[in-house]
């Protein structure tokens, strides 16, 4: 390997944890099942589509090992964590992650303040990432 070689790949590794966390807004679409009868009761639901907050990553080699922590900004305590597992192809380059925390989305946007929580990722047990604020916020459907 040739000294700039080295260099390119020193410095492709040191931002390597930048690349892994992007947060997203992901939908999940659920409607109604109908109506439901039980003798002469009927009742429906009406469940409209409504968003979750999601983390997606890109460029890490296929089968890369992803953890993935929202954390309070306040005092960092975890508040969901989950895992993923970097698949290739995908609307990046080399592997991609995306996870769903499955937290309904309020006030519009992950990004809208109060930027109450921030995600960290890490793949393979490395080094996490850098925060990346986000907005957490109770909330429900009805």
């Amino acid at each position: 390997m040739v000294p700039s070689s080295r260099s390119q790949a020193r410095q492709d590794n040191g931002s390597a944890a930048r690349r892994l966390a992007w947060v997203v807004m992901m939908k999940r679409n659920h409607a109604g099942n109908g109506p439901s009868c039980d003798g002469e009761t009927c009742s429906t639901t009406n469940e409209g589509p409504y968003q979750t907050v999601g983390v997606r990553g890109y460029y890490l080699t296929p089968g890369t090992q992803v953890a993935v922590q929202v954390r309070r900004a306040s005092d960092d305590r975890v508040l969901w964590q989950g895992r993923a597992t970097a698949q290739p192809g995908g609307n990046g380059p080399a592997g991609n992650y995306s996870v769903d925390t499955g937290r309904v989305l309020c006030g519009g946007s992950s990004f809208a303040a109060p930027l109450t929580a921030y995600v960290v990722v890490r793949g393979d047990g490395g080094q996490w990432s850098p925060r990346v604020p986000i907005a957490w916020r109770s909330c429900g459907l009805v």
